[in-house]
């Protein structure tokens, strides 16, 4: 594959705060709708994503539209998990935007093939730094280190985010400055400094 972008997590953190620091608005819970469009890129539900290919969402080949399964966008009960997959294919737009760019496809059927000649590990590389991204923007590191000092629990923490509570514990032990802040916070709280 040309151009694979190597991004470790601290980069994707990084390249986060530079987006969020020219954002207006930007508050929690993120949203996340607002900022894909405030970027011109279109938001299409499509009917039987899911169940005809097997994603909830993926970009077009000129990164100005963000295809997500119909019925987990409009449901409440996916609402959290949709408002991810957004987050996740904007971090694809944003991180691996020339990697895409020299490997174009025009339509879903065309960059499906894409995916399938690549190997696992590299598609799962760029899995992952989209997840990474995904929960970065979703669940800023200032509010969250609020909220735990404020002694939430993580299911309260999840809510205030409007993400799940796998995304909050993700955020925490993905990224080493955010898990010793928390680990400090904690043994503070367990043994208060008289």
């Amino acid at each position: 594959m040309k151009n694979f972008p190597k991004l470790y997590a601290e980069d994707i953190y990084e390249k986060v705060k530079e987006f969020v620091s020219e954002l207006q608005g930007y508050d929690v819970p993120v949203d996340i709708e607002a900022i894909i469009e405030s970027l011109d890129i279109e938001i299409i539900p499509v009917a039987s994503l899911l169940s005809e290919h097997g994603i909830e969402a993926t970009t077009n080949g000129r990164f100005n539209k963000i295809f997500i399964d119909y019925g987990r966008y409009l449901s409440d009960k996916h609402y959290r998990r949709a408002r991810f997959s957004l987050a996740h294919e904007l971090g694809h737009i944003l991180l691996h935007r020339e990697f895409l760019d020299s490997n174009p496809y025009e339509t879903l059927e065309e960059w499906l093939q894409i995916l399938l000649k690549e190997s696992d590990r590299e598609y799962g590389i760029l899995e992952f730094q989209a997840n990474i991204f995904a929960g970065a923007i979703l669940v800023p590191e200032a509010q969250l280190l609020e909220a735990v000092a404020e002694g939430k629990k993580r299911i309260e923490i999840a809510r205030l985010f409007e993400v799940s509570e796998d995304v909050i514990k993700r955020r925490i032990h993905n990224d080493k400055k955010v898990l010793e802040a928390v680990m400090r916070i904690i043994e503070d709280r367990e043994n208060p400094s008289s």
